[in-house]
């Protein structure tokens, strides 16, 4: 609840750190399933595709102070 910015989760079910790896789920985030470990997720282009679809497909601020121009 209350979530005011756009977020993605990547989850994998190989990944061995998060148990069970449906604790990276979120009812209310954009879940993104990838083939990748939890490390393997630093390296894995699944895992830079997935962001740069998502980040692409955000909508710009608009009059925002933080935005650089």
């Amino acid at each position: 609840n209350g979530l005011s910015a756009p977020a993605l989760s990547l989850w994998s079910e190989e990944d061995w750190i998060v148990l069970p790896p449906t604790n990276a789920l979120h009812p209310q985030i954009n879940c993104e399933s990838i083939d990748a470990g939890h490390i393997s997720l630093l390296i894995s282009s699944q895992s830079y595709g997935r962001i740069h679809q998502f980040l692409s497909s955000i909508d710009k601020p608009q009059n925002s102070v933080n935005v650089v121009q």
